[in-house]
């Protein structure tokens, strides 16, 4: 081996030992955290100041009777299911297809439906059996009866 080679050898080695060294210090990985945070914190800052919401158009193109609400539940005794319902009612959709299990539930549902089916006549309230309670299957129930262009998956419990 000749002595230029082993110079550089050993300049690659004292190197190398020195980045060692250095990633091995508790200073290098605080700077490190610490670059990576605040240079973060000023990243969100600007995209913060920078955002823009899009304007609302004075002539929307979609309104709420474009829209199909399926509402897949297996306990619409549920007190939360009153208030989902109302909350949804009051968008005026389309259509709201009610996907229940058993037809004790459905039956339930019918009734307690039958005063909204009047005071909201601008939407089609509709209650489907499912074969069973798995949501995937109440889902896949009411998608062939969705007459509109956007369809929304509501949850019973949310409002």
């Amino acid at each position: 081996m000749d002595v230029h080679a082993l110079a550089g050898q050993q300049t690659i080695d004292a190197v190398t030992e020195q980045l060692w060294l250095t990633y091995q210090h508790p200073l290098f990985w605080f700077t490190a955290l610490f670059v990576f945070r605040y240079l973060r914190l000023v990243v969100h800052l600007i995209a913060f100041w920078l955002y823009r919401p899009s304007p609302v158009p004075a002539n929307p193109e979609i309104k709420p009777s474009d829209c199909t609400v399926i509402l897949p539940t297996v306990h619409p005794e549920n007190v939360d299911f009153s208030e989902c319902i109302e909350t949804c009612l009051r968008n005026r959709p389309a259509q709201l297809l009610v996907v229940t299990v058993g037809a004790d539930k459905a039956e339930l549902c019918e009734e307690y439906f039958e005063p909204h089916r009047t005071l909201h006549p601008y939407t089609e309230i509709t209650v489907l059996l499912s074969p069973i309670a798995h949501k995937r299957t109440q889902v896949a129930t009411a998608i062939p009866h969705v007459k509109t262009e956007i369809t929304v998956l509501l949850d019973d419990h949310v409002f």
